[in-house]
């Protein structure tokens, strides 16, 4: 999340440090409205894809002392249990074993 209302628009900036960092930054655009997707609080999102990520508690660290960065969605150390929901169905990835839910039934 990227902080709004700053005296400089800080999203050149973000989207220049992830860039440098191996991300494909991306503004997250609004569905059935005109402009980017506005948080609650004023605040733009800024999706970014990482071809991978090796050492997710420095790179969490590392975007969230880019200046205007509030939060990112890296979450190190925090579960050890992910799911995620992909056209293809579910996959749960523990302690970094991705088990394919789909193929087990």
């Amino acid at each position: 999340m990227i902080i709004a209302g700053a005296r400089k628009n800080p999203i050149p900036l973000v989207k220049n440090a992830v860039l440098e960092m191996g991300g494909v930054p991306e503004l997250r655009m609004g569905i059935q409205k005109d402009g980017p997707v506005i948080t609650d609080n004023g605040n733009f999102v800024l999706d970014t894809k990482f071809d991978s990520i090796e050492n997710p508690y420095e790179l969490e660290i590392e975007l969230n002392t880019i200046p205007g960065v509030l939060e990112n969605g890296i979450f190190a150390g925090i579960t050890d249990k992910v799911i995620v929901g992909k056209q293809s169905g579910i996959e749960v990835i523990e302690s970094g074993i991705v088990i394919d839910v789909n193929e087990e039934q």
